[in-house]
């Protein structure tokens, strides 16, 4: 007996030693959780959920200060990625205070489909100019876990829960629920995947958006506010490129610009923080003011009568005066177009003696009173024809109106200048034309000649 406890006291302490040391080699192996790290870039089939979908793997609950917000499902299959762009891009909003006990379909409906698998990646948001990386946690939209010791592309994203102070929303790859959690209570940080998350290891970003609320279009010496979203800690560079616009005050994120001339300008946002510079860029097109009249009007003197003016005016061989006019505040000119006869331009008004089957055209020009901006314009013509002369439709009769057969008849619309001709047979058939109101010209040609032309006022 004392040979034997000899023996063991002699070797008590060398195994000790041993069992020391497997026990503190195993210590160092890699911890393998039952269910593989789930990898955000890898797809799972349509309707696959991973078949533990308890609160206890996914480390759900008071005890962890997360919530459930939205359970996995066939129309839910968008990972971390897709849910960040989906949430803050669009009109996804769910949060703490309003869970779901079904899936959550918003951010696959956002990328145009319930069915099928919606994966993108951190290039996919963080590359937009719109994400502005920050320091540190503190007024972060978004953070970014990239997963040390993994292969490329082990990484994971969580976004802002702004209901609950203090809360970040996971999606756990496709295949998993949508949790918010607290900002180191991701399930991967949870279960110590690959191995703990360290501060370096991590990203924050904020979202600006695009630049928006003013109008895209403005017009000249009109005033506008654009802006983004504000994030603290961040500086905003207002600035116009292009000669058409400039910026006339800014105030962190709000900007007022001004259009100078017609044309395109290019609104310009240089965002920096501490870590990162972004610029984003907004188009802005310049057109002229509405004006402030719509129509050219005008009238002419012949033989004392004062007659109205219209697209096209036969007149008898006698001075004529015409002036025009618009239907509110603007400058007119004359400018003459076609014919050999002389003509007095006055202003608005324009002065000329019409001779025997003459003819001579203008065009009328209004423009903004006090300035060289053209808005309207009209043509106009005069003309005398053999034959010419008044013939008036009789009142309440409906503008029936009658002609003796001739080769060719020509109506002529004075008002748009619009014309239907007849033929011989055509006008006997009808023998009379009921014309709408308004003024025209009625011409007759004989073998390819005109030998006669009245001037008709339809009544009705």
């Amino acid at each position: 007996m004392f040979v034997l406890l000899s023996f063991l006291n002699f070797y008590s302490q060398p195994m000790k030693l041993f069992l020391s040391f497997l026990t503190a080699f195993t210590l160092f192996l890699p911890f393998t959780p039952s269910h593989p790290p789930i990898v955000e870039e890898v797809e799972t089939p349509i309707s696959d959920c991973y078949h533990d979908q308890s609160d206890l793997y996914w480390r759900i609950g008071t005890t962890y200060g997360s919530k459930k917000l939205a359970s996995c499902g066939s129309d839910a299959q968008y990972n971390c990625h897709a849910f960040v762009m989906a949430k803050l891009e669009g009109t996804c909003a769910i949060n703490w205070s309003s869970p779901q006990s079904t899936s959550y379909p918003c951010p696959s409906e956002h990328f145009g489909s319930t069915s099928g698998t919606h994966s993108r990646t951190y290039a996919d948001w963080s590359n937009k100019a719109e994400y502005l990386q920050v320091p540190g946690v503190s007024g972060a939209d978004i953070i970014y876990y990239d997963f040390p010791g993994g292969v490329t592309g082990e990484d994971h994203v969580a976004v802002r829960d702004n209901t609950q102070w203090g809360k970040f929303i996971s999606k756990y790859g496709t295949d998993g629920p949508l949790v918010a959690h607290n900002p180191d209570g991701t399930w991967y940080q949870l279960r110590q995947f690959p191995i703990p998350i360290q501060e370096s290891d991590k990203e924050y970003w904020v979202y600006l958006g695009t630049i928006g609320s003013g109008a895209s279009s403005i017009q000249v010496n009109q005033s506008e506010v654009f802006n983004v979203k504000w994030k603290s800690g961040v500086t905003y560079n207002w600035s116009v490129i292009g000669s058409n616009g400039e910026v006339v005050s800014s105030s962190g994120n709000y900007v007022t610009v001004r259009g100078l001339s017609q044309g395109t300008f290019t609104l310009q946002l240089t965002a920096v923080s501490s870590t990162d510079t972004t610029t984003l860029t907004k188009t802005i097109t310049v057109t002229a003011p509405p004006a402030p009249f719509t129509e050219i009007t005008g009238h002419y003197f012949a033989f004392g009568n004062f007659n109205t003016l219209y697209f096209m005016n036969p007149v008898p061989s006698t001075s004529i005066t015409a002036h025009a006019a618009c239907n509110g505040s603007c400058d007119i000119t004359w400018e003459k177009t076609s014919g050999t006869l002389n003509a007095t331009i006055s202003g608005s008004q324009v002065s000329f003696t019409m001779v025997n089957q003459g003819s001579i055209g203008f065009r009328i020009t209004a423009y903004l009173s006090g300035t060289n901006t053209a808005v309207l314009t009209r043509n106009v013509s005069f003309s005398n024809e053999q034959g010419g002369g008044w013939m008036e439709s009789t009142p309440g009769q409906g503008g029936f109106l009658s002609f003796n057969t001739k080769d060719i008849v020509k109506v002529v619309d004075l008002s748009t200048g619009h014309s239907v001709t007849y033929s011989q047979s055509e006008w006997i058939e009808t023998e009379s034309k009921k014309l709408a109101s308004g003024f025209y010209a009625i011409r007759f040609y004989s073998n390819g000649k005109l030998v006669a032309s009245k001037k008709i006022l339809s009544k009705d």
